[in-house]
């Protein structure tokens, strides 16, 4: 299926007990959830559950994510600290993003408010060159395939970090260059088309803005 050897394994009896029995959750989707825990070594972790593993294309999710985000070493790529195979649970192991989506600070009337334009053109530019990587400068070329600001996670200092690769493919160049950029424009308008929000927070006004493509 793949090398592992490069990741380690991490007991899952020593996730179990950083996620207080998996009750921690931080998120949730169609494929798994995700949990906040603290290693023995203090260190805070993100740990993706997945779901339905009996499933044969949920099977494939996780060595695909497991494989190419065990390749990836970028700043704007969010780090794999390890995995897990018990029984049927398959689990990955994330470092914690202490700030969160920027979804969130997207379309969180509050936290849309703090997100200064500086900041979100500083963002842009840190996907942009995840992305550069992850086609052009990695080991293995990468088509995301999923990006979108529920994707992009942001560590305490508000640096981004692309996520979520069960949708990645190996590339092809061709096409998927074309797809990977329309995504990227989109990311690109929906931080763009927050200014209507952010004189909606200035005025009081709790109206919230939704983007249609």
């Amino acid at each position: 299926m793949m090398d592992n050897r490069q990741l380690p394994p991490i007991d899952f009896g020593a996730i179990r007990k950083a996620t207080n029995n998996f009750s921690t959750e931080i998120g949730h989707g169609g494929c798994g959830d995700v949990f906040r825990g603290r290693l023995l070594s203090g260190q805070e972790i993100a740990v993706k559950k997945l779901k339905n593993m009996s499933s044969k294309k949920n099977t494939e999710q996780f060595y695909t994510e497991l494989r190419v985000i065990a390749s990836m070493q970028h700043v704007n790529v969010v780090r794999l600290l390890g995995w897990c195979v018990h029984r049927e649970e398959k689990l990955l192991v994330y470092e914690y993003m202490e700030s969160g989506s920027l979804e969130h600070h997207l379309f969180d009337g509050a936290k849309s408010c703090e997100l200064k334009w500086q900041k979100r053109f500083d963002i842009i530019i840190g996907v942009s060159r995840g992305l550069d990587h992850l086609q052009n400068d990695s080991r293995i070329k990468i088509i995301h395939r999923d990006l979108k600001p529920a994707n992009v996670l942001l560590d305490m200092d508000m640096i981004p970090k692309i996520s979520d690769f069960g949708f990645a493919r190996a590339s092809e160049h061709n096409i998927h260059v074309l797809w990977l950029q329309y995504q990227f424009s989109q990311l690109c308008l929906a931080k763009v088309e927050r200014r209507k929000l952010e004189r909606d927070c200035r005025s009081g006004d709790d109206t919230r803005f939704i983007i249609t493509f």
